[in-house]
This record gives structure tokens, sequence and C-alpha cells, in this order.
């Protein structure tokens, strides 16, 4: 069993298709509670994609986009999507809005 501790709430995990996570953080919690609350309250969003290095059982952890909330409030996906032109993005969204990030 392995564990890592990314610093942040972790909400969704998604993969590529070689392994690598993909994940859609809370930063702060009690912000994120006072969005879950009033979504006129601004939640931060944190976006990670972790890398299993299997030779000596450890992640590496790279952010991918930060946010006060002011884009997207209460972050909790960041699923990564191929273009048919084959150029990767991550589609980002949250809990709460009606709308997703595509982080280029």
């Amino acid at each position: 069993e392995t564990t890592y501790n990314t610093g942040v709430g972790v909400d969704n995990i998604e993969f590529d298709e070689t392994g690598n996570l993909y994940i859609g953080c809370h930063p702060q919690l009690l912000k994120y509670l006072g969005h879950a609350k009033d979504s006129t309250k601004l939640s931060p969003s944190v976006f990670l994609k972790l890398t299993y290095n299997d030779a000596d059982k450890t992640f590496t952890q790279e952010t991918l986009y930060t946010d006060d909330g002011s884009n997207l409030s209460g972050g909790s996906v960041a699923a990564p999507y191929t273009k048919p032109n084959g150029e990767q993005v991550i589609l980002a969204g949250s809990v709460f809005e009606r709308k997703i990030l595509v982080l280029e």
C-alpha cells in the first residue's frame, strides 16, 4: 500500500491512457464549505497531475492550474482529453458551476 499527501483536499481522480492521475482539488476546505452553502462565495481551485514512479514507489506532483475561484470556483475534476488533432488538453470542472475550463 502506498499513500501520498497532496497537501490539498482531493476531490475527483481521473486517469489517462498511461496511468497518470489528474485530480481536482480544494486547497482551502473551509472556503469550499462556505461556497457549498452559498455559491456566490468563491472557493479556490487547484488541478494536479500525479505520475507514479514504480521503481521507487513514489509520486511526482505537478500543478496544472490554480485559481482563486474567480474563473472556476470549487474545482472538482480534471479530465485529460485528446482533441481530434491529437492535442492533449485538460477539461476542468467544478461542483456547482455550469461551465468547464479547457486547459491547454
